[in-house]
């Protein structure tokens, strides 16, 4: 059905919009938890939820924050940010935490006095410092500070100022060890394991038994949770509220516990993390820090690969595949020692004991590769999908379509680490200190060194190469036209203790495997460049005239724009190539040349430039050759010095002139320092115009011309009927077909036939030709005419007979009439 114009009109629009959601939807939400971040977070986490704990002792929780005590630092969460300071203290009894600020109870139980230190959400220490010789246990609820002494006394202080507000004796005989806040309410745990409450001046009798092994209370709207025997207790129920499990969805051990915003928390110790369960349904909601074994989260991560929108993570418990799909693992082998990954198009493989596996669309292995006679630790991919793996110093390569790995290049030393560039074209070789990039043909194109014991790399487009050092050091080396500039060493989030590897995927983001976790970091931290982040434009005049340079740097190549490292083509020194141009770009200058592939731009340093303006032996010239007969063949001049644009058929300035017509000659195109012509080419000038002419097709005006050359008349002889002979323009039959000639055609040749030489040389139409020598002769019948003179002759055999039969036949007839 055709839809009303209005409507097809909007259809477009209305899908533009949904793809430009959807984009910015899997921008700003990542693969596990659908966790979207703050903009001013420098990185997004893979696991939203993990945090690497040292030595975690004391957790809080109020609304959406959550705090915890860890070596000497205060680790704050709040939704999905997270923030940590260090306080003043190695060892903490108490910690609780509002919107605005940290309280924190030290030295209780010490010869010393006890300390309460308030500080803010940012870490910074709020005066006063409350301290006093047996402050036991805290407890906050509003604006208001409770703090627990001598078994018997509260006090009660502003937590604005500090300031004491109140103060009270608890009455005889109720001797208390903890307490808990809730809004009027302060609940008590008693030395004998007794719980009573105080609301308003109010004190009430025991309101349950909870033994005195009870290591913290905490009160909330659902009851008051305590903790006993490693599991969560609410008060007035025999059973666990929560007790210790197995797997990431259980605790293994209660370190301490905080309730808040219908959450209890617990801070597991033997696993280094917080796992948060419902209060309602006392189900298992999140876990903050730690590794853990279900699918969703990392255990030891070793090498991670980027592509297309999918990571895949090598992991020592086994390799696991994130996406916007969510998370999956690669099956029908356990992985216990992987070293390295690579994504090619839907295919992936993975490196393990000396073997490359390759994993099908479906996450199913298919195909184990042996790799050299070594141990092969490394595996990357190309934009062709070539795959290269290293065994015992030699990489090896997989070209797409082909079943096995072939030796591509001795590598001098052990191999550190494989990489391709952004672009997927250029393989890059770690050895020693020196990174080495190699062109897919295996030529060197160019070197990095340096003295950093590097780790994991990457490689943008303009060549820049970001590092990880092992010493936990993010490095990035800026591309110059002389090699590389100095380090430039960049911050990494804080909080991570171990970094292992890193990549690079297409849109710029950085990837790195920090603990347990990949952080993501946006293409401007690092400033990754791209090929649509070219500003490189080329309005530079062609220069007049033309000029010739010669390469003389080893390892120079060619680039198609100067920031773009991927699209590049090494050129022997030696090789001599015509200039259009000097253009500068990024405060270097570039040659504009000419290639077999098209305009393409070189470094000024990696050439010399040969001079234009070197004297010619002669000052008027003519054709060499003017004519062979009546037909012109000439001399033609040409609007550039360019060998490639001859060859390509390009037009003339000025076509065929004969010794008749003469011309001025300024210069050679292109000489050495000895004014030795080096290109092959005089510039000239002709009729007002400045043209240029081949040096080997010209002679002085003084000089005798030469006898003219003789010419041969020939025909073509076909070698079947009905058959025709192509010209070629040169002397290859895959070259262009300039006609095809019929049986007895005429032509003029420029050499005695010689049915030895494949190929002669003859005039068509005032130009060269080629045509096979076997159909040319000098006189007599082709086959294909001598053929059809038999047929002919045959044709009139044919027809007398038939007459003669006919009229016998008739005679025959009247005679038996008779």
């Amino acid at each position: 059905m055709r839809l009303p114009k209005a409507e097809r009109h909007k259809k477009p629009i209305a899908i533009i919009i949904a793809l430009f959601l959807a984009l910015t939807l899997i921008q700003c939400i990542f693969v596990v938890g659908a966790s979207a971040y703050a903009q001013e977070k420098p990185y997004e986490e893979l696991i939203s939820d993990y945090y690497t704990f040292i030595r975690p002792t004391h957790i809080a929780a109020y609304d959406d924050v959550v705090a915890v005590f860890d070596s000497g630092e205060i680790v704050l969460f709040r939704g999905q940010e997270r923030s940590i300071f260090s306080v003043d203290v190695e060892e903490c009894d108490k910690i609780c935490v509002t919107e605005d600020v940290v309280i924190l109870l030290s030295g209780a139980g010490e010869d010393e006095e006890s300390e309460v230190r308030i500080y803010s959400t940012q870490g910074e220490l709020r005066e006063p410092v409350l301290s006093g010789e047996d402050i036991i246990d805290i407890s906050v609820c509003g604006d208001s500070l409770y703090a627990l002494s001598s078994l018997t006394v509260v006090q009660e202080y502003a937590l604005s100022d500090g300031a004491l507000k109140d103060t009270f004796t608890l009455p005889r005989k109720k001797y208390a060890l903890y307490l808990s806040a809730k809004e009027t309410d302060l609940y008590f745990l008693s030395v004998l394991g007794s719980v009573f409450k105080k609301s308003g001046s109010e004190y009430s009798a025991t309101i349950g038994e909870v033994g005195r092994d009870v290591l913290n209370i905490a009160a909330a709207d659902e009851g008051l949770f305590y903790e006993a025997d490693d599991s969560i207790f609410l008060l007035g129920e025999e059973e666990p509220f929560l007790k210790t499990g197995d797997g990431d969805d259980a605790f293994a051990s209660v370190t301490d516990f905080a309730v808040a915003n219908g959450l209890l928390y617990v801070l597991d110790g033997n696993n280094l993390a917080v796992k948060a369960f419902d209060l309602e349904t006392r189900e298992f909601v999140k876990m903050i820090g730690s590794y853990g074994t279900d699918i969703r989260r990392l255990n030891a991560p070793v090498a991670l690969s980027v592509s297309g929108g999918k990571i895949v993570v090598a992991d020592k418990l086994r390799g696991s595949v994130f996406s916007a799909q969510g998370v999956d693992t690669l099956k029908s082998y356990r992985i216990t020692e992987p070293t390295d990954v690579a994504i090619a198009g839907s295919k992936i493989y993975l490196a393990e004991k000396g073997l490359v596996h390759e994993y099908n669309s479906g996450l199913i292995r298919t195909t184990e590769y042996r790799v050299g006679e070594g141990n092969t630790k490394y595996v990357v991919t190309t934009a062709d999908g070539s795959i290269y793996a290293d065994s015992d110093g030699k990489i090896y390569c997989k070209k797409e379509g082909t079943t096995t790995f072939s030796e591509f290049l001795q590598i001098e030393g052990s191999v550190d680490g494989l990489g391709v560039g952004i672009g997927g074209k250029i393989l890059y070789v770690l050895s020693g200190g020196s990174l080495a990039a190699y062109s897919s043909e295996g030529v060197l194109l160019g070197t990095l060194d340096t003295t950093e014991n590097i780790l994991s790399f990457a490689v943008d487009y303009r060549g820049n190469v970001y590092c990880l050092t092992k010493d936990g050091r993010f490095l990035r080396y800026a591309r110059t036209v002389g090699g590389y500039a100095s380090a430039v060493e960049y911050s990494l989030a804080e909080g991570y203790r171990h970094f292992v590897d890193l990549a690079l995927d297409a849109d710029g983001k950085i990837y790195l495997i920090a603990d347990h976790n990949i952080l993501i970091y946006p293409k401007s931290a690092f400033d990754v460049f791209l090929a649509d982040d070219s500003t490189f434009t080329d309005e530079v005049a062609t220069a007049s005239p033309r000029f010739v340079c010669e390469v003389v740097r080893s390892g120079a190549v060619l680039y198609t724009t100067p920031d773009d490292f991927e699209e590049i083509t090494p050129i022997a020194v030696g090789t001599k190539l015509m200039c259009y141009a000097t253009v500068r770009y990024a405060g270097d200058d570039y040659l504009r040349v000419e290639t077999e592939r098209g305009t393409a731009y070189l470094p000024k340093a990696d050439v010399k430039l040969f001079s234009t303006d070197g004297s010619a032996p002669l000052t008027r010239a003519r054709c060499l050759i003017p004519a062979v007969g009546t037909i012109i063949v000439g001399v033609d001049l040409y609007e550039e010095p360019s060998y490639l644009s001859i060859k390509s058929g390009k037009e003339p300035l000025f076509k065929g002139l004969g010794e008749e017509e003469v011309f001025e000659v300024i210069s050679y195109a292109a000489v050495d320092e000895t004014g030795k012509d080096v290109w092959g080419f005089y510039r000239v000038e002709y009729r007002g115009q400045t043209a240029y002419v081949l040096v080997d097709e010209v002679v002085s005006v003084d000089d005798e011309p030469l006898p003219m050359p003789p010419r041969y008349a020939m025909r073509v002889k076909s070698d079947g009927l009905g058959k025709t002979v192509p010209l070629y323009s040169e002397a290859s039959v895959d070259s262009e077909e300039v006609v095809r000639l019929t049986d007895g055609t005429t032509l003029y040749a420029l050499e005695p036939l010689d049915t030895e030489k494949e190929f002669t040389q003859v005039l068509y139409g005032g130009e060269v030709c080629y045509v096979l020598s076997a159909y040319l002769g000098q006189g007599g019948l082709s086959g294909g005419q001598i053929l059809a003179i038999v047929l002919s002759v045959a044709a009139v055999v044919g027809s007398v007979l038939t007459i003669l039969i006919l009229r016998a036949s008739k005679k025959h007839k009247r005679y038996h009439k008779e």
